[in-house]
């Protein structure tokens, strides 16, 4: 089964995942994609058959949106999912954040200063782990992934760093620790 298929798999039986984002498709959010811990989460537990949901504490979800930077504009994107989310009966920890606006934040938050991303693709790249940088969403019902370094790390559960961008080295070493907490199958490779 190739890596893709496996990915899809995994995620069709995260019912809270596969809803989510059968719901951004439908709400249509600017590069929408779901990505971080509850994709890497859910298909780790899928590979070692745990619990599809183990361990996952929210769902992260990216999108991109440039004609607005403002907090305002983020915060009524916040608002419409997560109102979304409610009147379709669903109830789960989002974290909701455009892309496009990082650059605002993050010198404060985590003491560096990037380049505003140009794109969804761009701040996946800068995630601290390629086990961590994909995201999906879904097309007609078809699940699309986006994977800057590729899904090989993410099923043969190698923890590997980026080295892109100022957040993946200084944040790669306790993201590490962490996932080998509550994953001790990974490995990691430097």
């Amino acid at each position: 089964m190739s890596n893709e298929k496996i990915i899809e798999t995994a995620v069709r039986k995260n019912s809270n995942l596969l809803n989510l984002l059968k719901l951004l498709e439908q709400l249509q959010i600017p590069n929408a994609c779901v990505t971080a811990g509850a994709v890497k989460q859910t298909v780790l537990n899928y590979l070692h058959k745990d619990k599809i949901t183990k361990n996952i504490k929210d769902y992260d979800v990216f999108y991109f949106d440039d004609k607005d930077l403002s907090f305002e504009a983020e915060d009524k994107v916040i608002s419409f999912i997560k109102t979304n989310l409610k009147i379709n009966g669903l109830n789960m920890p989002l974290d909701i954040k455009n892309q496009a606006r990082v650059h605002i934040w993050a010198k404060e938050k985590f003491g560096v200063s990037d380049l505003p991303y140009k794109n969804i693709f761009e701040s996946l790249q800068s995630f601290s782990a390629t086990i961590s940088a994909i995201g999906i969403y879904l097309d007609d019902d078809k699940l699309k992934i986006i994977a800057p370094y590729g899904t090989d790390d993410i099923i043969n559960g190698i923890i590997r760093p980026t080295h892109f961008g100022h957040f993946a080295d200084s944040r790669f070493d306790a993201k590490a620790k962490s996932w080998l907490e509550r994953f001790p199958y990974l490995k990691v490779e430097k």
